[in-house]
């Protein structure tokens, strides 16, 4: 008869970075379930790669050409903000710099700015909330945004919603297999009649990239008096063209 050790240890585990999948060490650590889950694409705000080229004239006046590629990213943030003026939210998770490095940075691109208050969402997000009275440095903060030089990434902001913003977050499922562009431009009319759009994405499986159906959106419900009413939201919506199908909003 073979007696069961009291003292015995559960077998050693591994971790993450024990796989083939594990991310860098500039990376956030990752549970399984993150790594396994489907991977969220924004069809409207996704990363963007840039190439700028500038001429450059040597001793022989010879042009030469040079060319920057830079990164930007899109801040998805739909929060109210802490400032009766205006403020920008700027998502700086993807930074390997401490945090007090980038707020340095933050100060150096935008002086003028009354403050900055950091947010932690999780253990792994991090946003920087800038506040401003002019709408010349909003803009700036949502189309320039904030640069890194060194790795030629700009991260661009979000506007903060109105105090009392009202955010409907929807999980959308039986999507028609279309190309993504046709996605999102059928996906804008088809939603547009209920509330105003914030963002619009789909999912991916993460060892394909396929796209495999579900997708979201974000609609912004708040109501603007004299603005027209909208229609109340529903589970089965219509898709808006001579397809007829139909999708389901959660």
């Amino acid at each position: 008869m073979v007696s069961l050790q009291q003292n015995s240890k559960p077998p050693k585990r591994g971790t993450i970075h024990d796989s083939k999948h594990a991310p860098g060490l500039l990376d956030p650590q990752m549970t399984w379930a993150q790594i396994l889950q489907s991977k969220r694409v924004s069809l409207m705000h996704n990363v963007i790669k840039e190439s700028t080229t500038s001429n450059n004239n040597d001793t022989n006046n010879i042009t030469n050409k040079k060319t920057d590629e830079w990164t930007t990213i899109y801040s998805h943030v739909w929060k109210v903000g802490n400032s009766p003026h205006s403020s920008v939210f700027i998502d700086i998770s993807t930074r390997h710099e401490d945090e007090l490095t980038v707020i340095q940075i933050a100060k150096q691109q935008f002086p003028n700015s009354m403050g900055v208050i950091p947010h932690r969402e999780g253990k792994r997000r991090v946003l920087l909330e800038l506040a401003f009275d002019d709408e010349n440095y909003i803009e700036r903060a949502l189309n320039i945004g904030l640069e890194f030089l060194k790795s030629k990434t700009r991260i661009l902001g979000s506007h903060a919603m109105p105090n009392k913003g009202i955010v409907r977050k929807l999980r959308l499922t039986h999507l028609p297999l279309v190309c993504e562009p046709e996605l999102l431009s059928i996906l804008k009319k088809s939603l547009q009649p209920y509330r105003r759009i914030l963002n619009i994405g789909c999912f991916r499986e993460p060892t394909t990239n396929f796209f495999m159906g579900p997708g979201y959106a974000v609609l912004d419900c708040q109501p603007i008096e004299g603005e027209h009413s909208f229609y109340d939201l529903k589970h089965i919506i219509d898709w808006a063209n001579e397809y007829e199908h139909a999708f389901y909003a959660t």
